[in-house]
């Protein structure tokens, strides 16, 4: 069951407000455990979404829409105990997943099995009021592995199941912070999420 996010950044269901299926939960090594549902192959009937960053603001928000319009979520998070919180309250899967890890990634891809929709929400900000010259460029480059390169290696690896979805969705989400209109003369914060806009 397809949703779609208007404008306003409201999800809006594409069915008729059938209660969402049974949810997954992660085994204590982070592993995905997904609902019964979905592990019977009915995955015709189900649409599996993985949210990253989700454990609070908008991709915790995300997760509870995606899990109302019947998705099976996936709630990535860095703390497995926050993405444990915030499935619970969003009536997700939680999900460890750092995407400045290569090996998060890599299990992330491994135990998935089967991804209709993924949401690259995870960022971090830093003092972008710093002078380019001056500024601590470890925390830059945090920034740019988070914001940047995390979700690049994250949709590389994920592809091959988007792609064999047959109905694959990668949703990008960043803020007015990747906006080239505001720079000015501190670290260009848009030059770590290009294309995220």
């Amino acid at each position: 069951m397809p949703a779609h996010v208007g404008r306003d950044g409201v999800a809006a269901c594409d069915h008729d407000g059938d209660p969402p299926g049974g949810r997954g939960r992660a085994s204590s090594d982070g592993r995905v455990q997904t609902s019964q549902r979905a592990r019977d192959g009915r995955r015709d009937s189900v649409t599996v979404s993985l949210v990253t960053g989700a454990n609070r603001g908008i991709g915790l928000e995300v997760c509870r829409q995606l899990a109302q319009c019947g998705h099976d979520v996936l709630l990535g998070a860095r703390s497995p105990e926050a993405a444990e919180r915030a499935a619970a309250e969003a009536g997700a899967t939680p999900l460890r997943l750092d995407v400045t890890s290569s090996a998060d990634i890599e299990r992330a891809a491994a135990e998935i099995g089967h991804l209709d929709v993924l949401v690259n929400n995870a960022a971090i900000t830093y003092d972008t009021w710093q002078r380019a010259s001056t500024a601590d460029l470890s925390v830059v480059r945090e920034a740019a592995e988070t914001n940047l390169y995390g979700p690049w290696r994250l949709t590389q690896a994920l592809l091959p199941l988007l792609r064999r979805s047959g109905r694959g969705r990668i949703v990008n989400v960043s803020s007015g912070v990747a906006s080239l209109t505001g720079m000015g003369g501190g670290t260009p914060s848009p030059t770590t999420r290009p294309g995220r806009r």
